[in-house]
Order: C-alpha cells, then structure tokens, then sequence
C-alpha cells in the first residue's frame, strides 16, 4: 500500500480557513465571473446576429428550391396539355366523335387520351369538356367523378365560360389509387381548340413526390406551408395557422414577388410562380430561427462548468504553496501505518525539510524491515504448502508398489507393465507441473483414470467409477491432485478388504452453483460412524506429526485452508454399511 498526498491531500488543504485562501478565493471568483460574462456578451453580440441571418438565408433558399419544384411540375401539366393540340389521332377521334356522336366514337377518344397519358409516368389522367358538358377522360383508376369534381370549383366552371385561359386546382388527395398506394395529385385545367372544336382540358398531375419532397424541406425550416392561387384561394396548407389571415393582407399589399413579412411571433417567407401566378408562403417562428441559440447556450454552459475547474487549477497550487509545510508533514505523519509509504514533497530549504527527509529515511527502514519479514513468512509458507502437495506421494506410491507386488507374484506381468506405466504417467505429471498450485478438472481426470487403471487390478475390476461431470466446467482450475486421494480414500476405506469385494461402484460428480464448484466422491462401500466423521473433520493435524493420520482428507483440508483461507466447505456424509459421500465447495476462481 502507499499512502500518498495527492487527491486527498489537495482536497485537505483546500478546506483549510486562512486569510490567503480567503483572499485568492476572492480574486479568483471575480476573474472566473468576469471571464464568464466577457465570453457571454461576446457570443451574444457578435453571433446572435450572424446566427439569424444564417437561419434567415436557409429559410429563403429552402422556400426557393420548393418554387421551383412547384414551377417544374406546373410547367410540366402545361406542357403535357399543349400535346393534346399535336396529336393527330386525338383530333381524328374528336371529328369523328362530332360529325356522328356514338358510344364507340367516344371510347376512341378516351383510348387516344390514355395513350397519350401514359407516355409521361406522373400524368394520372386526361380529361376534355365542351361548352355542351360532353365529358371525355382517360382511363384511371380513381374514386372520384372527375366531372362533378372538377364542376365544384367556381374557377373551372367560368374557364368553360372563358373567363380564365387556365386553372390550377388544390391539392387532391387519396382520390386517385394503383394497387398499392394513393396519391397526391394536381388538376391543371386550360381552355384549347382541338380539331376546331372550343374544349377545355384537364390534366391530373401525380404530385405526390414533390408534395413529400417539399414537406421535408419544410420540416427543417418551417412549421408550416401553404400555396395559394391569385385570388387567395388556398390549394394546400401543410398546417393550420390562424397568422396566414394577417400575412394574406400584408401580401395584398406588397408588390414584389418574393420577400419576408414580419408578424406576431415568427416571419413569413413568400414567393410566386409565375407560370401560374400562385404563391407559396411559408411560416417559422422566431423560436425556430433561433434554434441555434440552444448552441450556444451549451457553449456558455460548457464554459462554464470548465471555468470551476480552470479555477481550481489555478487556486490548489496557490494554496499549496501558500500554506504552511508544516500542517502537510503533520497530517502525513498522523496517517501514517505499519507497511505504508509516504510521499510528502516540501522543499522549504529549512528545519522542516531536515526533519521531513529524516522521517522518510526512518519510514523507509521500517518498510524495508517489514519486507524482510513478510519475504520469510511467505517462503516458510510455500514450504508447508509444497510438504502438504508431496504428502500423499509416498502413501498413494506405496499402495501402488503393493499392487505390483500382489500381481508380479501371480506371475500377471502384463498387469505389471501396464500399472507400472500408469504410475510412470502419473509420477511425471507431478514433476512437469510441481510449481503448478491448481490444475483443470480435464487434466485432473485424465491423472485420476491412472489411478482407477491401478486400483482395477487390486479389486479385480469388481469396483467400477462413474463419472457425472458437467462438460461447460472442462478447463475450470480446481486445486491439484484433489481427485486422486479422494477417490483412493473410497477404495481403500470404503472397501479395504479386496479379496472379499464382489460388487461396488465410486462416483465423481462435479458441478457448478453461484460462482462456486461442488466435488462430490461417493462409493457404496462400509461407510463409517458419526464419532469417525467427526474425528477426521475436527482433529488438527501437521505434517510434522509422527502420529499416522487420515491423510487423504487431512492433507485436502490443510491445503484448501492455505489457497482459500477458510472460504471453502468440506463435508463428509456418511453411514455405517451405507456407504460414504465426501462433499468439497470451493470458489470458481474463473469468475472470482
């Protein structure tokens, strides 16, 4: 550990009351107020008003690029209605229609007209109507009469009293449909003389991507929207907005074509098409064209949650300067413990500077002597550890021996060899990893499968192991050589009379609960009584003992003791004649 001044220190010597820090805090609160009303005046008066013209100018040039949206698709329907007077068939059909008027004849017309609709893609439909109210129109797929429609504007009724050269309609929607959508749409109407006879023709006009189109440009500028004809009739309001009656009068008055008017709250933004002599107004308010405002109101904000900081920057070291050394070698002096290090840096060329470098010497011998200590309590540790680990090497060597001993006299070399081998792998693992402290369950299975292979031929494979291992836990590390004498304890205590053995099973069964890895060995064997269970779960015992222990379970608990340090459970549950289950809950380092 290392106890040091600085986080700490800085915030101890900031709180303490002295007029030096009274009075830096004083100048510097009135630099920090003056830097952020200076910055505050600056913003608001240099870029308040290039903000606004900003918005200004973006709203004027949104308004434009909707004008000639609008003018492109007006000239488009004026166009695609100057085609009906080139086109010869149409004229043919009409003369025909006229010199003898029949259903037939008039089908033609309405064919011609819808040949000729389908060559421009957002033409819905044509229509054509004479002074007598004989009515033609391409083929479409809409839900309106188009003739009673378009005889519910007062305007197009006077064209067909050529009151009006031409006529262009409010925006219709969901009246005309394909299969999968409506549209919107415009009724571009105009007075013509096909094949010398007086009609007025009608083209309705799909508008629904300039419709989206200006709506979207709307949306980032305005509120609203509207176009209206000359005579102030409305063809499309995007929203209401009772301001429009004011802006009207305004717009009466004006003579330009183009421009802004001031009103209640916000500006309106207008300009006219001249092919159609209508106009698109449209509305932001105020608010809106200060928007940006919230820009710098968060630099302002930002500036200011920096300028504490800037302040604190300058005052701590002032501070720390200021106030005496002496306080800051007292406070570490106090705070000081057994095993930490003290890092005061005072440079005050003094009798304070004696005594603080003399106190870090002294700190540094006591921490140096600890060390030491701590270096030869950690080495005796490992010893211990190390004798626990080797421990059972000799007892589980020795039963080995004795069953190579039991085979080499029934002249079972075979058996020999093969046990020998398996002692082999098990004596070289141990020495390839002896500085190892844990090892994965797999690994610790593979090592307990050598053992089971020598213990098979003890109990003439009479005893069998069964394995119930939860794969997901393969290469969680458990303490080493833990498998092995758990399992040797139930063959060799559970049944210790293996001449006599004629049937019995050990099972291993490991599993995962909460951050935890419960082992479970069980056999079928003798079992034991209470007083046993108690007397190998409470009596101590050391390796340096000469008395002959329960090794297996003592060594295991000693260990598990020295890597968890207590934060482990060890249980053993057991009858006489019924068999015993050794049960070990240890911490899944992996998550720990």
């Amino acid at each position: 550990m290392c106890y040091t001044t600085g986080v700490n220190m800085k915030k101890q010597i900031f709180f303490v009351r002295s007029k030096i820090a009274r009075r830096i805090s004083k100048k510097m609160s009135i630099i920090y107020l003056s830097i952020y009303f200076f910055i505050l005046t600056m913003l608001l008066l240099i870029l308040s008003p290039a903000l606004y013209r900003i918005a200004v100018d973006k709203a004027a040039y949104n308004l434009s690029v909707m004008t000639d949206e609008f003018r492109i698709v007006q000239d488009s329907m004026a166009e695609s209605l100057n085609s009906l007077n080139l086109d010869l068939n149409l004229d043919l059909y009409l003369s025909s229609y006229y010199s003898d008027s029949n259903a037939a004849s008039k089908e033609k017309v309405n064919l011609s007209l819808s040949k000729i609709a389908s060559i421009n893609s957002n033409t819905l439909t044509f229509c054509l109507e004479d002074r007598n109210g004989i009515f033609f129109s391409s083929l479409s797929h809409s839900y309106i009469d188009k003739q009673k429609y378009l005889h519910s504007y007062f305007n197009y009724k006077d064209l067909l009293k050529f009151n009006y050269s031409s006529y262009f309609s409010p925006v219709i929607q969901n009246q005309f449909h394909s299969e999968y959508l409506a549209y919107e749409c415009f009724a571009y109407s105009k007075n013509l003389n096909i094949a010398s006879i007086p009609l007025t023709a009608t083209v309705f006009y799909n508008a629904t991507t300039i419709m989206k189109h200006c709506r979207e440009l709307s949306d980032t500028t305005f509120t609203s929207f509207s176009i209206i004809n000359r005579y102030n009739y409305v063809l499309y309001q995007s929203a209401q907005n009772e301001l429009y009656k004011n802006c009207l009068e305004e717009l009466n008055k004006t003579k330009t074509t183009s421009g802004k008017i001031h009103g209640k709250g916000g500006i309106f933004f207008f300009q006219s098409i001249p092919s159609t002599n209508c106009t698109i107004i449209a509305y932001t308010p105020y608010s809106q064209l200060f928007s940006t405002a919230a820009f710098i109101i968060g630099i302002i904000t930002l500036l200011y949650l920096l300028s504490p900081i800037l302040y604190m920057l300058f005052l701590a070291p002032l501070i720390q300067r200021q106030l005496a050394p002496l306080k800051k070698l007292s406070d570490a002096m106090s705070g000081y413990s057994v095993g930490n290090d003290i890092e005061t840096d005072i440079h005050t060329e003094d009798e304070i500077e004696v005594v603080n470098n003399s106190f870090h010497q002294m700190i540094k011998e006591i921490n140096r002597q600890i060390d030491k200590i701590k270096k030869k309590e950690h080495e005796n540790s490992v010893i211990s550890y190390k004798l626990l680990a080797t421990q059972i090497d000799p007892h589980f060597i020795y039963n080995t021996m004795n069953i190579i001993n039991i085979m080499a006299r029934e002249g079972n070399m075979e058996a020999v060899v093969e046990i020998n081998s398996a002692l082999i792998k098990i004596l070289r693992e141990r020495l390839n990893s002896k500085l190892n402290v844990f090892e994965s369950i797999n690994n610790e299975v593979d090592t307990m499968m050598q053992y089971y292979l020598i213990a098979s031929y003890r109990y003439q494979n009479h005893i069998t192991v069964n394995f119930n291992i939860d794969e997901a836990l393969g290469n969680k590390l458990i303490p080493k050589n833990i498998l092995q004498p758990l399992v040797e304890n139930a063959f060799f205590h559970g049944f210790p009379d293996e001449r006599s053995i004629t049937e019995g099973s050990v099972g291993i069964l490991i599993y995962s609960m909460e951050n935890e890895i419960i082992i479970e060995v069980s056999d079928n064997g003798q079992g034991m009584s209470p007083a046993r269970i108690n007397e190998i779960l409470n009596n101590s015992y050391s390796i340096y003992d000469d008395k002959k222990p329960h090794i297996g379970i003592d060594n295991i608990k000693q260990r598990l003791n020295y890597l968890y340090d207590g934060n482990y459970q060890l249980v053993i549950q057991s009858a006489e004649n019924q068999g015993t289950t050794v049960i070990i809950t240890i911490p899944d380092i992996s998550t720990s």
